[in-house]
């Protein structure tokens, strides 16, 4: 009879032992060298229920814009109202006027979208467009937001018939599942200018001064131009397309930056 070979635990398979590199899992380890019997990657994980993988997202709005006619017209006009532009002691200005390539009026604004979602916006907004007619516009007076921004208005016989392109094109975009601005746009409108930061900062300082009559130009520094602007009238057009474009916050050179993603004709021919 030979000699026992081994002991109770002759036979047996070692205890898988963690294999240190990432990306390894446990392997059971052959009892002669020591070595894992084969290497295996670790599964990938599978994405949540519900969930979908993260992506680009691009502010998004619809938009109509004038003729080149109106807008030629409208710069200027706006330039009697540089005219009336307030300026700090400093030469400062307390106004930013809005370049003429970003003028536009704002039919529904949409806010950071997927970028993923932009085809299905699209498609929903197209028969919006179709069931809607070319719109005869003008623009018309101005006026001043929380005397923060500086608008052209617009009238013509289309401006009715604009407020229910609006409301059609909010409801479309949220039945795509996309987040719409739901405030009311009842006053259609152009935006030309923007005061500067630190305007109203600017008028405190000369109240804290003590001066006996402050700067009212320096509190609202679009007070001037609105007066001024109050009688515009501009020539007419008729705006016969639904532009969905992308507003970039900043390029290089820091200012924004519209693309027209998608330009979708008004009307049944259209199609």
């Amino acid at each position: 009879m030979g000699a026992a070979t081994g002991g109770p635990r002759a036979g047996r398979r070692r205890r898988a032992r963690a294999d240190p590199r990432p990306g390894r899992v446990p392997e059971p380890r052959d009892g002669g060298d020591g070595l894992p019997l084969r290497l295996q990657p670790r599964a990938p994980a599978r994405p949540r229920p519900g969930r979908r993988p993260g992506g680009r997202r691009v502010r998004l709005f619809a938009a109509l814009y004038p003729s080149a006619a109106a807008l030629d017209h409208l710069a200027l006009a706006l330039a009697d109202a540089h005219a009336q532009e307030a300026r700090r002691p400093d030469g400062a200005p307390l106004v930013r006027w809005t370049s003429p390539e970003l003028w536009h009026l704002t039919v529904s604004f949409f806010g950071d979208v997927p970028e993923g979602a932009v085809p299905d916006l699209a498609a929903a907004l197209e028969p919006v467009a179709h069931e809607a007619v070319p719109l005869d516009l003008r623009l018309r007076g101005a006026g001043v937001f929380d005397r923060r921004v500086l608008w052209v208005g617009v009238g013509g016989d289309g401006a009715d018939a604009l407020r229910a392109l609006s409301a059609a094109v909010a409801e479309a975009a949220g039945d795509a599942g996309v987040r719409v601005d739901r405030r009311p746009r009842q006053r259609a409108h152009l935006t030309v200018a923007r005061a500067a930061a630190g305007a109203r900062q600017a008028n405190r300082r000369a109240r804290g001064r003590g001066a006996t009559r402050p700067d009212r130009t320096a509190g609202d520094p679009l007070a001037a131009p609105a007066a001024a602007l109050a009688v515009y009238a501009g020539p007419g057009w008729t705006t016969d397309a639904l532009h969905l474009v992308e507003s970039d916050l900043g390029d290089a050179s820091g200012h924004p930056v519209h693309r027209t993603l998608r330009t979708l004709p008004l009307g049944p021919a259209a199609r």
